[in-house]
């Protein structure tokens, strides 16, 4: 053993060490002088010495512990006397470990961090989470109103998503085509009159210029999708303008929206990053998007159909104090809400992310149902926890200008699971909300005295 490592151990278990040296010298000097000790008092020295003995062993091993990296890994613990060079390559491990920890939190920080998608802009920063004065909170809430379905119609159309021809389009495209067809037939005929069968013909070429007019936007499209998809997205229709809380809502509910409609067209995007469109694609149209809280509830927030309104948009006003993320103990579970068992506010607030549910209602295809499911989980932090579906005909929107390709089709009913990390959430979020959120108080401003300081010495 390396000797200063015994002498720091000697330093350290010095009492034991002189009263063991004491015990073992004693014995014998005192038998010297005193042939006669009695027997038993003999046993007790020698039972002192062991008992000294084995404490002085036991403080010399230490135990070396280095917890698990991965899921289903055990620890590694190893128990031995201390050795400088064991020592030294446990806390480089360690400090190894804690270094990639690190880095993965950081990657899945910046995954579900969102700087873009405000719907003021920069300006958003400048409303949420507290404006500088009233005239700004007045102009800018009102700029909101019409912001919010304004941008999710930019959304959609951005993305790729569309409907078919209107009705008003398809009747005057085919009226042209009509009297220009009509007109030729009636020129060539001795009477000036177009026959039954060439009616009919006519007719047949209408049905299939109709046909080609759907056709021809559904290979533009990604899928079929239109504004009214947004469950949440309504025209404002209360006197006066949205609070602040409402605004909130607004931004986090575009947020969820961005990344689903993100993940379905993923859906309809080939490996080659190939338009599939609705014909060939798994994903056919998206009937509706709704957005709730984890609760068990079909009441949604943020002024959706049925949403309540408020001070907090529709939220329940929370009971107890801020939440702190803490590793003193396993956050709850509850595998009876999903079988990712994660919880947020309300249900189960806690100190590092909330979640929030998504209930889709798609028509696609159910042999290709898989693929919609892994696009959707592969754009930020999102899972699909339910899916059912029950199949429908194909043609069954064809009058409608859906074309949905020649394959079988199905309603499919999709539940995802949305997280958001509290360690960015509350950026935005005002103080009202923040509290009935349970996140703790917003951090106070430092004096431009203290910052500047801090500037200087380069913290």
């Amino acid at each position: 053993m390396n000797p200063k490592a015994i002498l720091g151990f000697l330093k350290k278990n010095l009492i034991s060490v002189i009263s063991l040296v004491v015990a073992v010298i004693g014995a014998p000097v005192m038998f010297y002088f005193s042939s006669g000790m009695v027997t038993s008092l003999t046993d007790e020295v020698q039972s002192d010495v062991s008992r000294r003995e084995n404490s002085i062993r036991s403080n010399s091993r230490v135990t070396y512990e280095i917890p698990p990296t991965t899921l289903g890994e055990d620890a590694w613990s190893e128990s031995g006397p201390p050795h400088e060079a064991v020592i030294s390559d446990a806390v480089s491990v360690m400090r190894t470990h804690n270094a990639a920890s690190e880095r993965v939190r950081q990657l899945v920080l910046d995954r579900n961090r969102r700087e873009g998608s405000l719907l003021l802009g920069d300006d958003t920063r400048r409303l949420l989470p507290s404006p500088e004065s009233d005239s700004v909170r007045v102009q800018l809430l009102t700029r909101l109103i019409d912001a919010y379905p304004a941008f999710h119609a930019d959304l959609l159309r951005n993305e790729g998503f569309g409907v078919p021809p209107s009705p008003d389009e398809v009747t005057d495209q085919l009226r042209a085509v009509y009297e220009q067809q009509f007109q030729a037939l009636a020129d060539a005929n001795e009477d000036r009159e177009p026959t039954d069968e060439q009616l009919d013909q006519l007719a047949a070429r209408l049905g299939a210029q109709r046909l080609a007019m759907y056709r021809d936007r559904a290979q533009g499209l990604v899928a079929y999708a239109s504004t009214d998809v947004f469950l949440a997205v309504q025209p404002w229709a209360e006197a006066g303008i949205p609070r602040l809380g409402r605004a909130w809502d607004w931004q986090l509910h575009t947020w969820v929206h961005v990344d689903v409609v993100g993940g379905l067209r993923r859906a309809n995007t080939g490996d080659d990053g190939s338009l599939l469109g609705p014909m060939i694609g798994p994903l056919k149209r998206v009937l509706s998007i709704d957005v709730r809280r984890v609760e068990g509830e079909n009441d949604r927030f943020g002024g959706g159909r049925g949403g309540r309104g408020g001070r907090g948009g529709g939220m329940d006003e929370g009971g107890g104090g801020p939440v702190t993320a803490s590793l003193a103990s396993a956050l709850p579970r509850d595998y009876a809400a999903s079988h990712t068992g994660r919880m947020g506010w309300p249900a189960s607030p806690n100190g590092y992310y909330d979640t929030l549910l998504v209930d889709l209602v798609l028509i696609a295809d159910p042999n290709q149902l898989q693929r919609v499911i892994d696009a959707i989980q592969s754009v930020n932090l999102m899972t699909v926890v339910d899916v059912d579906y029950s199949q429908i005909e194909p043609y069954r929107d064809l009058a409608n200008g859906f074309m949905y390709g020649s394959g079988p089709v199905a309603e499919v009913r999709m539940t995802v699971e949305t997280v958001w990390l509290r360690a960015w959430l509350g950026d935005l979020m005002p103080d009202a909300t923040r509290t009935e959120w349970r996140f703790p108080p917003r951090p106070a401003p430092m004096p431009e005295s203290d910052a500047d300081a801090s500037s200087e010495s380069g913290e």
